[in-house]
């Protein structure tokens, strides 16, 4: 069956189709409480399947990093290399060139030292810096 039991696929299936927990207790000839705890556990194991899933996918993948809106210019650097460190990646670029792949991102999203807008840079396995149009080598 997989992750979830039959009896907690049951009651996700019934929860999507709009009845309430109180109306699922009275199909299965249980109690509310019953059918709220076995809803949580559900949602519970899907969640850290889900976080499981992530954690592989950055492991055997590309590294990710998102730059939120407002992020200063030293933090993306600070950011970007801290996360190579972690994943233990060597980073073939410098960090002007970090600095320039993300001013080469149009429309321009620099604005008085801050990103104005959220990015998102990509590190090969190799260790090469991708953005959204450009790539360093």
């Amino acid at each position: 069956m997989g992750v979830l039991t039959k009896q907690q696929l049951s009651v996700l299936e019934l929860r999507s189709k709009g009845l309430t927990q109180r109306e699922i207790a009275r199909e299965l000839d249980t109690t509310k409480a019953n059918i709220s705890m076995i809803e949580w556990r559900a949602r519970r194991k899907i969640m850290l399947a889900r976080e499981t899933i992530r954690a592989y996918e950055l492991m055997k993948g590309d590294l990710r990093i998102e730059i939120g809106e407002g992020t200063k210019l030293a933090g993306i650097r600070t950011k970007v290399l801290d996360m190579c460190d972690r994943r233990q990646v060597q980073l073939r670029s410098t960090v002007p060139d970090i600095i320039d792949v993300i001013k080469s991102l149009k429309p321009d999203c620099i604005e008085d030292g801050r990103v104005s807008r959220k990015i998102l840079l990509r590190i090969g396995r190799r260790g090469d810096l991708h953005s959204e149009r450009f790539s360093v080598h």
